[in-house]
């Protein structure tokens, strides 16, 4: 099974193909840099500050004594310029890379520019595309995780993928993707655990409800087969509900929180032996941010509960909950969806307007377990 899931650099990109000849460039944004620009060059003032008029705390005997002689706040200085120039020179990386796309009614153009090394340019007709592609992409943004929602055409060569719609926001989503399979006249595909998921032309915009009716899909889903151990299925008169039962961490989550408690440790000490007011304030600012967002993940639980005539897909936070809900008749697909760039299966649930994400983390038979359950839930007469 192929993977291909190239980079796309921005974060809200719309190649309008009703306007012909139609180009855009997909590249990072400003409004994302500047933050980032902002911080490195506080972390690089804070640094070279406090190595020309920061306290020397083995200059006192009392601490030089309590602190082992290999001990030097220069080096924390060092480190913080250091991680300040990094982030900046990424920053400005990042922007001069990008490519442009373009379309002149039969062709897809895409020119590749990078901040180092020559252009490159490659050229594919419409008709050689296996078909329109939806998938969500994870991203880090700040301290919080968002969902990149993607809509491209799909070749098998990874240069020749070209992004027609990518947005932070899964607001009408499925018509988007709808509307370009039309206007190019090309399948709608989808990657999932099992392979690559297609619906002709003919098929575009039915219902999973219409699509059961004239038996064009079935759930497979067993009444008898085992509940998976990792699910809890509570199932009611008037409703059911299905959630995770532990809370999961993988291998980017631990690479995270290991990179960001150095980086805490190293601010702390360095506001402990400076003892300057701005460094422990920001010190303990993040302490408290990083330890609050740890809490956070562990006690946040995400469950699905299906009703007569709706899915409701809650997350429920300590003092809150925040519950998304979405009309039986108006999903057209619920897959076992693969994103190649954090290596995760997730459950993607594709409406009308709307499209959710469930299980980010869960093992991919338990994932596939809920979407037969949800299929044969929403199908069955």
């Amino acid at each position: 099974m192929s993977y291909n899931a190239p980079n796309h650099f921005g974060y809200h990109f719309e190649l309008n193909i009703n306007k012909i000849p139609a180009k855009r460039s997909d590249r990072i944004s400003l409004g994302l840099l500047l933050p980032g620009g902002i911080i490195g060059f506080l972390l690089i003032f804070l640094g070279v500050y406090e190595f020309l008029h920061g306290a020397s705390p083995l200059a006192d005997e009392a601490v030089s004594q309590t602190i082992s002689f290999w001990f030097n706040l220069t080096f924390f200085d060092i480190v913080l310029v250091a991680l300040g120039a990094w982030i900046i020179c990424s920053l400005i990386v990042h922007y001069f890379t990008y490519k442009k796309v373009f379309f002149d009614g039969k062709k897809i153009t895409i020119i590749y520019r990078r901040f180092f090394g020559k252009k490159k340019t490659v050229k594919e007709a419409v008709k050689k595309y296996k078909g329109v592609r939806f998938r969500v992409e994870f991203f880090q943004y700040g301290l919080i995780n968002k969902n990149k929602y993607i809509i491209e055409l799909y070749h098998d060569e990874p240069d020749k993928i070209a992004p027609l719609y990518i947005s932070t926001s899964g607001h009408n989503i499925r018509k988007i993707w709808k509307d370009y399979a039309l206007a190019l006249k090309l399948p709608e595909i989808i990657l999932t655990a099992q392979g690559w998921v297609v619906r002709d032309l003919e098929n575009i915009g039915k219902s999973l409800v219409e699509m059961g009716k004239e038996g064009l899909i079935t759930s497979g889903f067993n009444v008898k087969e085992k509940i998976p151990a990792s699910i809890s299925l509570v199932q009611k008169k008037d409703k059911s509900v299905i959630k995770s039962k532990s809370f999961r961490w993988d291998y980017l989550n631990i690479l995270a929180t290991v990179g960001i408690c150095v980086t805490l440790l190293l601010l702390a000490l360095h506001a402990h032996f400076v003892m300057l007011y701005t460094s422990a304030l920001l010190a303990s600012f993040l302490i408290l941010c990083f330890v609050g967002l740890l809490i956070l993940r562990v006690v946040t639980k995400d469950k699905i509960i299906a009703k007569q005539d709706k899915l409701v897909i809650i997350r429920k936070f300590p003092v809150f909950s925040s519950k998304k809900k979405v009309l039986k008749e108006e999903i057209e697909a619920i897959d076992v969806a693969f994103n190649p760039s954090s290596e995760r299966y997730f459950l993607a649930i594709i409406g009308n307007d709307k499209t959710f994400v469930f299980g980010k983390k869960m093992p991919v038979n338990d994932l596939e377990w809920i979407r037969k359950y949800l299929i044969h839930n929403i199908t069955k007469k």
